[in-house]
């Protein structure tokens, strides 16, 4: 029994690696069911036929022999029609061979009928294919009901027309010409009970394994709500009782949430800074400079955005109540979920070095490739070593100005990127664009900028080198002297501030070179 059960389903699912959805895998079992039931009603024409043959042949073997070879060729002819249909469906994977098989029923019936007459009452057949065409087919799927509609008139008034217009190819004698009738009405009886019960019984199937599956899923969220909302809870109580500025951003910035630390490090409330753009709370140093903390940001995020790989880097908040705003490290990392992209950011405000006031002698040596964010980082780096010294405002400045100078040892230095050049390209497109198709010019990919430092209680020293070709230096400290227009150019006042900034500034005569001095025997200003 479990034999042919097996080899019930495995027919019954035949032709479903061709569909996805609950719905069409549905349909596939129950338009296997009705070729299974084509197959059927085939088979018990068949074994009618042989019964009448049995009694014809004994009445008058000569007369009735004539019957059998197109009787039994439509019989053969018609199962292996509906097989035909079944191939076509499993392997184009399409419900439309469904109207060729409406073809053959009504061509097996149309051919029934000229065979025996009115009284086979093979138009019955026919018509029981109406209300299976409206449970087959979804609700809307008009052309196609349509379409099998059309077919199933045609095969009906054929049969009808015959029956007024011919005499039986081949008639069944008085007493036994009334049978095929009743057989008929049994069998569309049969045909339409065989299909109601199979359908009855899905049905039945579908909504309790809906119940089952509503109970299973009940039970789950009974169990699994709770456990969220104590692990949401758990989340938002770590997320809003860090000190850390832990927020949410979309792909262009907006700050889609923010934790309360917001509050304590910025004095901004939440609701402040929600649905604005991050790059409107970045601090921009007041001196004028090439490259601004809001630019730095927006290549960290292209950067992340075209590897996926997480960024740190030192940047500056406004601060609602303190010109210096606060100095943060910004972590930077993606999160993906349902084809939505974010952006998770951390800033965790910087801290002084406790060891740094026990300092005595300290010297350092790095050597950068052509990245200026790497220069971003390194004026930082250097920054966080003399802020002993230094007033916050007096340190921004500072860092500012080293920033500017190994921003201008790239630029110029390097990769030979001229001051009208830069003038020019700023004018016409992205100037960090530029840069990076710059830095990959087999000319200028080898160079680096060479730094070294030196930190005494009394001096800050620090030498910057390119290995590029120079420029005139004393010609444009001469030209800013006396055009006030090159000032006003962002990417033309580095020199100048440094200059301003520093208590010396000495450039070699290459003008590839430049050493900075800044004696600090006590904070400036105190």
């Amino acid at each position: 029994m479990g034999f042919f059960a097996h080899l019930r389903e495995r027919y019954l699912n035949s032709g479903s690696r061709h569909f996805t959805e609950t719905t069409d895998l549905k349909r596939n079992r129950m338009l296997n069911m009705l070729f299974s039931m084509a197959f059927v009603s085939g088979i018990y024409i068949a074994l009618i036929e042989l019964a009448f043959a049995y009694i014809l042949l004994k009445r008058d073997y000569a007369r009735y022999t004539t019957y059998l070879l197109p009787f039994i060729s439509i019989s053969l002819v018609y199962p292996l029609l509906v097989a035909l249909t079944v191939f076509l469906k499993n392997s184009t994977g399409s419900f439309h061979v469904t109207l060729l098989n409406n073809i053959f029923i009504n061509g097996f019936c149309f051919a029934l009928a000229l065979f025996l007459g009115e009284k086979a009452q093979m138009h019955l057949i026919i018509l029981s294919q109406f209300p299976i065409i409206f449970l087959f087919y979804r609700y809307g799927s008009w052309k196609a009901i349509t379409a099998h509609l059309i077919l199933v008139l045609i095969g009906l008034g054929a049969t009808l027309t015959s029956y007024q217009t011919m005499q039986p190819l081949y008639p069944l004698p008085p007493d036994l010409e009334n049978i095929p009738g009743y057989l008929c009405w049994i069998a569309t009886f049969a045909m339409l009970a065989w299909y109601s019960i199979y359908n009855w019984k899905l049905v039945y199937t579908t909504e309790k394994l809906l119940k089952t599956e509503r109970d299973q899923t009940k039970e789950l969220l009974s169990e699994t709500i709770p456990k969220l909302e104590k692990a949401e809870s758990k989340f938002r109580q770590l997320v809003d009782g860090s000190e850390d500025l832990i927020f949410l951003l979309d792909t262009q910035l907006t700050i889609l949430n923010m934790n309360k630390a917001s509050q304590s490090m910025l004095a901004f409330l939440p609701k402040e800074m929600l649905e604005k753009n991050l790059l409107s709370f970045i601090a921009d140093s007041p001196y004028p400079q090439q490259t601004t903390s809001k630019d730095i940001l927006r290549e960290q995020v292209s950067q992340l955005l075209l590897t996926g790989k997480p960024t740190r880097f030192r940047t500056r908040f406004i601060h609602k109540n303190r010109e210096d705003g606060v100095e943060v490290v910004l972590i930077l990392q993606l999160s993906r979920f349902n084809q939505e992209t974010e952006i998770m950011a951390r800033a965790v405000e910087v801290e002084p070095e406790v060891m740094l006031q026990f300092l005595n002698l300290e010297k350092g040596d790095y050597t950068l490739d052509n990245d200026i964010l790497h220069a971003d980082i390194v004026s930082e780096r250097i920054g966080d070593r003399i802020a002993p010294y230094y007033t916050s405002q007096q340190l921004n400045l500072l860092r500012t100005c080293i920033r500017e100078i190994l921003i201008n040892a790239i630029e110029h230095g390097n990769l030979a990127v001229s001051f009208e050049e830069k003038t020019r390209i700023i004018e016409e497109r992205d100037f960090m664009e530029f840069l990076r198709e710059r830095q990959k010019d087999v000319k200028y990919t080898a160079r680096r900028v060479h730094i070294e430092y030196t930190i005494t209680h009394n001096q800050f020293t620090i030498q910057i080198t390119d290995e590029g070709e120079g420029f005139d230096h004393k010609g444009f400290i001469k030209r800013a002297a006396e055009d006030d227009s090159l000032l006003l150019l962002e990417h033309g006042r580095g020199i100048t501030m440094t200059q301003n900034a520093f208590d010396e500034v000495h450039f070699n005569e290459k003008g590839n070179q430049v050493t900075l001095v800044k004696n600090h025997a006590q904070k400036m200003g105190a």
